[in-house]
């Protein structure tokens, strides 16, 4: 895959123009900026900073999953290879409670967290899980170690 120079439109966004993506085997382009199949790049993969063109930050979603071999576990963390890549995930005891034996296969929805000191990874058996837990840290003075007890 190969992207060249993103350029921007009339509302500061950053987009792509089909003969700007290379890609190594087939793909589509349903519009500019985003292409499909293969091993096509969203848009919003192109640009990763996370400014605005209003110059505020936003939050680029990463990790939403992850699914591979549980290899460890210790409360409230576990450790999950992902081909060969071992993530240190927090988990909620409900989570933990209902999760396999080491050395078979997991599945955790996630929640990415980036601090200035750390990047925190949090896992989650249920959508409504991950949710309740999303909602939880929007509210102040409740960090993500207190919204997963």
């Amino acid at each position: 895959l190969e992207l060249l120079v993103p350029v921007r439109d009339a509302d500061g966004q950053r987009r792509l123009d089909r003969a700007q993506v290379g890609i190594g085997r087939a793909a589509q382009v349903r519009e500019p900026g985003v292409v499909v199949g293969g091993e096509g790049v969203a848009q919003d993969h192109a640009d990763n900073s996370g400014w605005t063109s209003a110059g505020r930050k936003d939050r680029t979603k990463m990790i939403g999953k992850l699914t591979g071999t549980l290899l460890e576990k210790n409360p409230p963390e576990v450790l999950v290879d992902c081909h060969g890549v071992g993530y240190e995930v927090q988990v909620p005891m409900s989570t933990f409670y209902h999760l396999p034996a080491v050395g078979e296969r997991v599945q955790l929805l996630t929640q990415f967290i980036v601090r200035e000191d750390a990047q925190l990874l949090y896992g989650f058996g249920s959508a409504p899980e991950r949710q309740a837990f999303r909602e939880l840290i929007k509210i102040s003075g409740v960090g993500p170690r207190t919204a997963l007890s």
